[in-house]
């Protein structure tokens, strides 16, 4: 059976995101730490697939400026076309690959893999965790997590 993503620019649910992230080939639906990554994506856009970030430039820092995309708020600089690669091999995404829901949720588990020791996912890319504002929404999405499971066995 496959799952009912929401349509169009619609709202994504705990359950939806968790959803995106267990799809073949990526996070396990018995992992817990798949709550983890739910809690920092809804930090990040609040379920939100058109979410916009407030723009980011550091004059004293960065040479470029960059603004944060969609449902997990990619960079615009390091994931699609407006800058350069995030990785070697790991192709740009158009703006319009960035504000599609399974895209954007598709690359940042691309992230995460390839920057996690195999224990524990690195989402120290998000600003979420880095600050802690994801810890409010982990009861959410653990909750997403339980009802995923629960539609998976039904």
């Amino acid at each position: 059976m496959e799952y009912p993503f929401p349509a169009g620019n619609e709202q994504w649910s705990p359950r939806d995101i968790v959803a995106a992230f267990c799809r073949p080939g990526m996070a396990d639906p018995l992992d817990y730490q798949v709550a983890e990554i739910v809690a920092v994506m809804l930090a990040e856009s609040g379920g939100n697939p058109l979410a916009v970030g407030t723009p980011i430039w550091n004059p004293g820092a960065d040479t470029h400026r960059s603004v944060d995309l969609g449902l997990c708020q990619l960079n615009s600089y390091y994931h699609t076309t407006v800058g350069v690669e995030a990785f070697p091999g790991m192709p740009a995404l158009t703006i319009a690959q960035a504000f599609d829901p399974l895209d954007n949720v598709q690359r940042a588990w691309e992230v995460i893999a390839r920057t996690s020791d195999g224990f524990e996912p690195n989402l120290s890319w998000w600003t979420a965790w880095k600050n802690g504002r994801h810890i409010p929404h982990f009861d959410n999405a653990y909750a997403g997590l339980v009802a995923y499971r629960e539609w998976l066995a039904t």
